[in-house]
């Protein structure tokens, strides 16, 4: 009887987790499909977009131009090869994504969460939490994370200690912040279940070689890619720009629930209470799952093995959480955080667990609705209200047809016709400072690595600009002369002096009546050519 029903368990086992991935195919493509043409952010969403169009035309990430590290290029870029290199290619890549990591997360959850129903509404709870849309690799990866430690205290062998490994492995070729994360949260684990290993269990120096050839395996990809000219330069260039800069993002006070709510009623105040009590509910709930850790015996290990895994993962992306406590960070960062709490009621006596449920699923639920569902772009497409300046219009982006806030559009099809008017086609131009995904629309190549310089020229940034606007004959510069949020309050000529100062000197401002008076179009000087004054105002001052 046992092979009948060795084989028949196997079977169901199938079943389930075909179905498991066609529930996260169906969450993640459903919320693409919903919003995959409403609005645009030229800044974050333009850096993810230019690279994904330069590495799927040959350029390489980190070498060629400043990028996140390079799972996320080479991904898109593959599906770039095949959909084309359009917005709504790269919006359908990143949810293919998102939906593996979401199987991932679904696979973790089903380890507390009983009955298809309740799966789908966790399902649901996991894919509202991520955004945005271009940092759907974030949460993918910390579910596959989650679904890895999981299964490490299921069955402590070596081939899960591998597989561990591997996916921390991947992590760092996701991210550095990933890999460092997983990697903290690993060990963490690691030394735990050495603490709780039960005699027949293997080896601990064993498990720890299988864990070690697992990572290597898993940052293989990186590897091979240090063989391109350029890479491993850029990849410690993009290192030290961070031991340059002192820290690892530009930092957002944290909105803390007891902080002032002066002018705020209604709808606005309950967001932004929702959004501050996330600030004290994740790091006691990363608490509770390692205090629950130490106090539960080896034998119970399996019953709450969700609530440990994700605590342990949990509490290291709290750094991510906080070291830009805006809320776009904080929804990035949370699913390790949201499967720990779907974990928690098993770590209550039985008799008390269909209660700790419901309370579990009744503050998620409004969290999710005050805190991540404002963040989708669909709830913005249906609270669009009915300013003409606010509503959306149809505009075409490179050939794909999206929907862009009036004011936006206007402004960006004025500054196309504009450019198209006095650049000469395939002229690279410098863009400054928070609009990479400009140089698509505009139908120009960034002339220098740094296209998004939001962050101080230290380090040799400014120096180094400087040197490649020459050494590319840039001739051609679009600069937004106010502060943007992302880079501090500071203008672009506070953190970039030198080449402030040569564009200041050698460059004229293009007149542009047409366009708000703080966004310059500068040409070289040549002689004997000059546009003269713009907008009231000397050329160049």
């Amino acid at each position: 009887m046992a092979g009948p029903t060795a084989s028949a368990s196997a079977a169901t086992g199938r079943r389930e987790l075909a179905a498991t991935a066609l529930l996260a195919l169906a969450l993640a493509l459903g919320l693409y499909v919903l919003e995959r043409r409403i609005d645009w952010n030229p800044a974050d969403e333009g850096y993810l977009w230019y690279g994904v169009v330069a590495t799927a035309h040959g350029a390489v990430p980190l070498a060629d131009f400043r990028s996140y590290d390079p799972a996320r290029y080479l991904w898109c870029a593959a599906w770039a090869k095949v959909l084309g290199d359009g917005i709504l290619a790269l919006r359908f890549s990143a949810a293919l994504f998102g939906a593996a990591g979401l199987f991932c997360g679904l696979r973790a959850a089903h380890r507390a969460v009983r009955g298809w129903p309740a799966l789908a509404a966790a399902g649901l709870l996991l894919v509202l939490w991520m955004s945005p849309r271009h940092k759907l690799f974030e949460p993918a990866i910390e579910m596959a994370l989650v679904l890895a430690a999981v299964r490490l205290i299921e069955r402590p062998s070596p081939r899960r200690h591998l597989a561990l490994g591997a996916t921390v492995g991947f992590a760092a070729f996701v991210g550095k912040n990933h890999g460092l994360y997983g990697l903290l949260a690993s060990l963490l684990l690691l030394l735990y279940l050495v603490w709780r290993r039960a005699p027949d269990e293997p080896s601990p120096r064993r498990c720890l070689l299988a864990w070690a050839g697992g990572i290597a395996l898993g940052a293989s990809p990186f590897l091979a890619l240090c063989a391109l000219p350029g890479f491993f330069r850029g990849f410690v260039k993009s290192c030290f720009f961070y031991v340059a800069q002192g820290r690892t993002n530009l930092p957002v006070p944290v909105r803390w629930p007891w902080a002032s709510y002066a002018g705020l009623a209604g709808w606005d105040l309950a967001q932004r209470i929702a959004v501050g009590a996330c600030y004290v509910l994740w790091p006691a709930l990363c608490a509770a799952a390692l205090a629950v850790a130490l106090a539960t015996p080896r034998e119970r290990l399996a019953e709450r093995r969700l609530l440990i895994a994700a605590g342990f993962v949990g509490c290291f992306y709290l750094h991510h959480v906080f070291a830009r406590a805006d809320t776009f960070h904080l929804t990035q960062a949370s699913h390790p955080i949201l499967l720990a709490a779907l974990g928690l009621p098993l770590a209550v006596p039985p008799a008390r667990r269909r209660l700790a449920a419901a309370a579990v699923a009744a503050l998620l639920g409004v969290l999710t609705v005050a805190t991540a569902l404002p963040q989708t772009a669909i709830f913005d497409r249906l609270t669009t209200g009915d300013d003409p300046e606010e509503r959306l219009v149809p505009f075409d982006l490179r050939g794909d047809e999206v929907l862009l806030h009036a004011r936006a559009a206007a402004l960006y099809g004025a500054l196309a016709r504009r450019v198209a008017a006095v650049v000469p086609a395939g002229e690279p131009m410098l863009i400054a400072r928070e609009w990479p995904g400009m140089y698509l629309l505009l139908g120009h190549p960034a002339g220098v690595w740094d296209i998004l310089p939001t962050w101080p020229g230290v380090g040799g940034l400014d120096e180094g600009m400087l040197a490649e606007l020459r050494a590319h004959r840039v001739r051609w510069a679009l600069l937004v002369r106010y502060p943007v949020p992302s880079s501090e309050g500071e203008p672009f000529g506070a953190d970039f002096p030198r080449v402030d100062r040569y564009l200041m000197t050698e460059f004229e401002r293009v007149p542009t009546p047409e366009l708000p008076h703080r966004i310059w179009l500068l040409r070289k000087r040549e002689p004997g050519v000059s546009f003269g004054a713009a907008n009231g105002e000397e050329a160049g001052r």
